[in-house]
């Protein structure tokens, strides 16, 4: 499916936000949903992708934020005037219709500073990236992702790493990561185990089958949604 890309802006989310972005990222993920579109897990996981209290912890870690890609829907208001019946007999009531501007929330994605170790290089790690499966394949995913990584280079200028962790076995995202930049560092960590539980999400596939690997960029090398550096892309980060 290949919509056409609308025209939208980014934001920060907000605790008042939790009630659209939960559902968008598990619509993303798992359920009959999310097969519409091509980042679907769920012939690897039943359940939920992560729980309400989780994405509140995250949106109000200072060390973490959750970026959103939004456009603008318009939606109309229709009100009834009566009118006065003349000699001719009554005439139908005019129809005043207003025009009101609704935001649409298309896309999400984490970014968090992390330390890998005690006395280790900072770097950022970027995950719930998801798109609503009725947009996928119209470029939304490129742009929130280049933007993340745009916001990121802004609001964390001394950190040139950016990683996440992605399940081996999806071998169509990892070739989307690669197309954007992103290189394996090596390093294969398994699936933790309190995630699963703590989301109430049900493997269904062995946990083997569940290893992620680390996929890594260089933030010095960060481009625009095309591949290329794009100035367009990017914005003033409100922090």
């Amino acid at each position: 499916m290949s919509p056409t890309t609308p025209n939208f802006s980014f934001r920060v989310a907000t605790l008042e936000d939790i009630p659209i972005v939960h559902p968008l990222i598990e619509s993303a993920y798992s359920g009959d949903e999310s097969r519409l579109g091509w980042t679907t897990a769920a012939h690897l996981m039943a359940g939920n992708r992560i729980d309400e209290a989780s994405l509140l912890a995250k949106i109000t870690d200072p060390n973490s934020a959750i970026l959103l890609a939004t456009t603008t829907a318009k939606t109309s208001n229709t009100s009834v005037t009566e009118r006065t019946p003349t000699a001719a007999g009554t005439q139908p009531p005019p129809v005043a219709t207003q025009q009101k501007t609704d935001e649409v929330v298309l896309a999400c994605c984490e970014v968090a500073l992390c330390r890998e170790g005690e006395g280790e290089a900072k770097t950022i790690s970027l995950g719930l990236l998801a798109v609503s499966p009725r947009r996928q394949g119209g470029g939304i995913g490129r742009a929130m992702l280049a933007h993340a990584e745009d916001y990121c280079r802004r609001r964390w200028a001394d950190v040139d790493r950016i990683n996440m962790h992605v399940v081996a076995s999806r071998a169509e995202l990892i070739a989307w990561y690669v197309r954007r930049g992103y290189r394996s560092n090596g390093e294969e960590h398994p699936f933790p185990a309190e995630e699963l539980e703590r989301s109430g999400t049900v493997p269904l596939v062995p946990l083997e089958e569940l290893r992620l690997v680390v996929l890594e960029k260089d933030l010095t090398e960060c481009a625009g949604a095309d591949g290329k550096r794009d100035s367009r892309q990017v914005e003033r980060v409100s922090l």
